[in-house]
């Protein structure tokens, strides 16, 4: 196996028993070296999108949800400079949805047979009553926040950790994984398609960006994916009372007890 550097990897790829390739992300020399300057480098350069790539993510994002209520503006960025977009339900969308703008500054580090945009951005849908207010994170911590900072967290990963997110990966937190925060029962996400047209490559000013739906998963659904494979999660999905809209909703119930 070759990784996208062309570093020729020895022996077979660790499998699960539904045939998912397992990734493991060991700390590269950027987690090893932590806040800037410890080893007395300086800090990195920061990847900023041009206004013209901004607004022309900020009108795809309308366009599928509405338009934004508030965009989240990083004030300290590492390599990368992501903001979260929010909008508030309305006509267009019923939910709260959170996507990311900042991913895309820079590639991610694919396969050369990878068939999709080595660009990406990241988005989730919320219950329609979910805060993204600095009083209601202030209030409730982790419990409101966690899906703000784990899309941050999801979108610096290739950039970290020289890799790349596709639909059907599976990131958990930890290992063995934890939950989100003390009151949600998520333990990780699943990388999915996003559900409507023209996500897979929207037009950002030169560049092809795709558009990735994060979705949370309970253990018992990250241990389903593991070991029947992202082709029987989605059966589970699709079979399932729970609406598309509401897959990041902690109080749904999981598609795997159900059954």
């Amino acid at each position: 196996m070759e990784d996208p550097k062309g570093k020729t990897w020895t022996g077979e790829p660790e499998t699960t028993a539904g045939g998912s390739e397992v990734i493991r992300h060991e700390p590269g020399e950027k987690q090893r070296r932590g806040i800037w300057g410890l080893l007395g480098k300086k800090r990195p350069k920061t990847n900023y999108l041009s206004e013209q790539e901004m607004d022309a993510i900020s009108a795809a994002y309308e366009g599928w949800f509405g338009p934004s209520d508030v965009v989240m503006h990083e004030m300290v960025s590492d390599e990368l400079h992501i903001d979260v977009v929010t909008v508030k339900p309305n006509a267009t969308c019923p939910r709260v949805v959170a996507a990311t703008m900042g991913m895309s500054a820079l590639p991610m580090h694919a396969p050369k047979d990878y068939p999709g945009p080595l660009h990406a951005e990241l988005f989730l849908y919320l219950p329609a009553k979910w805060s993204l207010t600095r009083e209601a994170f202030e209030k409730h911590g982790q419990d409101l926040y966690w899906p703000i900072g784990w899309l941050k967290q999801l979108a610096r990963m290739p950039n970290d950790y020289d890799t790349f997110l596709a639909p059907g990966h599976t990131v958990p937190n930890g290992d063995p994984p934890e939950r989100l925060s003390e009151r949600c029962g998520f333990v990780g996400f699943a990388i999915m398609p996003g559900p409507l047209d023209g996500m897979e490559a929207m037009k950002v000013g030169k560049r092809e960006v795709g558009l990735m739906m994060v979705v949370p998963l309970f253990a018992d659904e990250m241990q389903f994916k593991l070991d029947e494979g992202m082709d029987g999660l989605l059966d589970r999905f699709a079979s399932s009372d729970v609406d598309m809209l509401d897959l990041a909703d902690p109080k749904r119930p999981s598609v795997v007890k159900t059954r």
